[in-house]
């Protein structure tokens, strides 16, 4: 038997694994779940402006190259199953 876990819930703990400051991390969050930049801003209550610098500083810990690294990061991959 398999459990599947909510996409949210495996991203919140690989970011609490990678030890990120709490606001990168919750960027991160939003940034996976496919939240554009002005929706992010306004859940975090910040200025687009502050959401892609801090974007570009996760970018830079995190050795990755856009949203797509980023949630290859994050997210593990999923269990395939056998062709039969």
């Amino acid at each position: 038997i398999t459990h599947r876990r909510p996409r949210g819930a495996r991203v919140l703990e690989r970011l609490q694994a990678l030890g990120l400051p709490r606001r990168q991390a919750e960027l991160a969050y939003w940034l996976v779940r496919g939240l554009p930049e002005a929706q992010v801003a306004e859940r975090m209550g910040v200025s687009i402006n502050t959401v892609a610098y801090h974007r570009r500083q996760l970018y830079a810990a995190l050795g990755v190259q856009g949203r797509g690294d980023l949630a290859q990061r994050l997210l593990p991959p999923l269990p395939t199953t056998p062709q039969g």
